[in-house]
């Protein structure tokens, strides 16, 4: 749920969506973020991706391109009227979201697979970074946090020189993932 309460929750920005909020916050079952606190308090995957999108993403949102993503096509019945055929519904794999504020510019590649991973090539608008950082849901994305402490959140720093004249190779984007990179640029704003 992390994975596509993340998905929708950037996709509603770049739509213009400027005010949402999570469900409940509160501890318990039934769209809390929280389980209770006999059950250890553990946050639920959605709360996670929204404290990934406020911590590690602000400002303004700059034009996003996805080239030639993976494409999954899923059928399902449609109208059930004699003569009808059945809906096809085509849904790329791999989304991308960008935020720029001052030096600092996060992007979010979310992989909507939950079967295949897939390799990404990013490109960004500066050539070098004096710093960069993933944050990840880090889990199985079918999971939850009910029965114990099973999806978190991770930190990684990664060198800067693997962003080279502006692109990143991600060798894999993991089945159900969200990788935010988070790049402060040596170039000013």
């Amino acid at each position: 749920m992390g994975v596509a309460f993340f998905d929708g929750l950037m996709g509603a920005y770049r739509l213009g969506w400027t005010k949402q909020c999570y469900s409940a916050f509160k501890q318990g079952v039934w769209w809390s973020s929280h389980t209770s606190m006999v059950q250890g308090f553990r946050p639920c995957p959605a709360f996670l991706a929204m404290i990934l999108r406020n911590r590690h993403m602000s400002g303004d949102l700059p034009k996003v391109e996805v080239l030639n993503p993976p494409i999954q096509t899923f059928s399902f019945p449609g109208d059930s009227s004699p003569g009808k055929n059945t809906e096809k519904l085509s849904i790329p794999m791999i989304g991308a979201y960008a935020m720029k504020d001052g030096d600092q510019f996060s992007v979010a590649l979310v992989n909507r697979s939950l079967d295949k991973s897939y390799p990404v090539s990013l490109e960004i608008p500066a050539k070098n970074a004096r710093s960069v950082t993933l944050h990840t849901i880090s889990g199985n994305p079918r999971d939850t946090n009910l029965e114990g402490l099973n999806v978190c959140l991770k930190n990684s720093i990664i060198d800067s020189d693997a962003l080279k004249d502006g692109k990143i190779e991600i060798a894999e984007l993991p089945p159900g993932s969200v990788y935010v990179y988070k790049f402060l640029s040596n170039e000013g704003n």
